[in-house]
């Protein structure tokens, strides 16, 4: 029998970047290394709340207003 390596509950990458930018992190705190496929993931999650709330982050200095 095989073992999974994943908890059923493990958020995906992309969840937590949508958690990270609720949380206001911003892309600088992405966990992953740029060559880690999870890197993107977690990048395409931030975005996708960025793009839902473009008011929130001033992307000029990298912060959140």
């Amino acid at each position: 029998m095989k073992q999974k390596t994943e908890s059923p509950n493990e958020d995906l990458p992309a969840d937590e970047g949508h958690q990270a930018f609720r949380g206001r992190k911003t892309p600088d705190d992405n966990p992953y290394q740029e060559d880690d496929w999870r890197h993107s993931e977690w990048q395409f999650g931030w975005d996708c709340d960025e793009q839902s709330n473009p008011d929130l982050f001033d992307w000029p200095t990298g912060k959140f207003k």
